[in-house]
């Protein structure tokens, strides 16, 4: 969202954070291009606070997850409590995988919403997993997938940082 800006004013905008705290250095290459034209905005590289707390007190590999052999596993994350054609498409024509839906955590306790979307559309649940996608914290989930698949959000950046393998797809 910060990045690719033309003719920002010497003195910089007001409403936009004057400080703006990155999480790796590749992010602060995007924001030089606009920020050295300009002396009021400024950058500060200091990592993912909250990976680097839970990597001290969360065992990753510590879940009740068990990874069925010849089948991967993909934690799909969505925004809404809808399901791209897409997805449906693949989760349809996919017998090799575990599909891992999660919630985002303002519906949260709308699995039932979740549960009528794959019945609509004809999808069984024999190869689906919503109970452990979304009572398990985020970072005890994606130590255990193949594959993240997720629309705009910090949950592709948390599996890159935890090593997997992520997808990021509009919905």
């Amino acid at each position: 969202r910060y990045s690719n800006w033309n003719n920002i004013p010497i003195e910089g905008f007001k409403t936009i954070p004057k400080i703006f705290w990155l999480w790796e250095e590749i992010f602060e290459n995007k924001f030089n291009k606009w920020i050295s034209s300009q002396e009021f905005h400024k950058t500060y590289v200091g990592g993912n606070v909250w990976s680097q707390h839970y990597s001290k007190y969360i065992d990753l590999g510590k879940t009740n997850i068990t990874n069925t052999p010849g089948k991967s596993n993909v934690l799909f994350c969505l925004q809404f409590i809808s399901i791209p054609k897409i997805i449906i498409d693949v989760i349809k024509n996919s017998q090799d995988i575990i599909w891992y839906l999660r919630l985002h955590p303002r519906h949260k306790n709308e699995r039932q919403k979740l549960l009528n979307i794959l019945n609509q559309n004809n999808i069984s649940v024999q190869n689906i997993e919503i109970e452990l996608s979304n009572d398990l914290i985020l970072e005890e989930l994606i130590p255990n997938m193949d594959y993240v698949i997720s629309g705009y959000s910090t949950v592709l950046y948390e599996a890159y940082i935890l090593g997997k393998k992520a997808i990021t797809m509009t919905q």
